[in-house]
């Protein structure tokens, strides 16, 4: 009797099976994978925009002094503007870099209160890696206390780090700097005094996401989106 003789081939069954798990496995772990892809490009991503608007601001402050004696102090990004890689110069009346609609806070509201960023009268532009910039609630003498305790703030930079692409929401694609007469500095943190805290502005369920930028920065992470799940499927329970 040859050797062979005795081997069992799979029946059809069995491989279907085998094919099923596979495929379950597959289901499972993939968008998995691709979340966790996501985040880390939108971490990279985040970090880089820090550093490149630290020079830009160090830059602007050897070349033009203080932010509160800056000409253009109530369009900081035109004095940024020059140490900047552009692919749209922008400006506050221009059509320019956002997406034509109402962005959302991080719990998916929307902030109609904006309106479409695309056209709204805010200064703006465009970074040649495709992040787009623009800055509100400016302060021609940097008190804007309510904002960051120490040092008083300047204006706040709306980062979205794709554009006009989605999602165009809060602590996803969209994250905030205040321009301080010491620096850029992420908006979040837990500091007495601290409006945009971790805990009330980006790990909440109700969350607005205007404080993610520091987290995520600091800690190299976007947990508070999973916190944020295991929430509402707490509430769903």
């Amino acid at each position: 009797m040859n050797k062979g003789e005795n081997t069992k081939a799979f029946t059809l069954a069995e491989v279907l099976i085998t094919l099923l798990v596979i495929g379950v496995l597959a289901m499972t772990t993939i968008p998995s994978l691709l979340q966790s892809w996501e985040e880390r490009e939108t971490i990279t991503k985040l970090k880089k925009t820090y550093s490149i608007l630290q020079q830009a601001y160090q830059l602007a402050v050897v070349e033009n002094g203080s932010p509160s004696t800056w000409t253009n102090n109530t369009y900081y990004l035109r004095e940024l503007r020059p140490f900047l890689k552009l692919a749209d110069t922008g400006g506050v009346f221009q059509h320019c870099c956002f997406y034509d609609g109402n962005y959302k806070y991080l719990d998916g509201r929307e902030i109609s209160t904006w309106g479409s960023l695309y056209k709204i009268n805010w200064d703006k532009l465009l970074l040649i890696d495709g992040v787009a910039l623009l800055t509100f609630s400016t302060d021609a003498t940097c008190s804007l206390d309510s904002y960051i305790s120490n040092p008083s703030t300047c204006a706040i930079i709306m980062a979205d780090i794709n554009g006009a692409k989605p999602p165009n929401q809060n602590g996803k694609d969209c994250f905030y700097f205040g321009l301080t007469e010491k620096g850029i500095i992420p908006l979040g943190g837990n500091s007495p005094g601290m409006l945009f805290s971790h805990n009330s502005y980006c790990r909440s369920i109700s969350s607005s996401g205007f404080s993610c930028a520091r987290w995520v920065i600091e800690r190299g992470n976007m947990e508070y989106l999973h916190k944020m799940r295991s929430l509402e499927a707490e509430m769903v329970k």
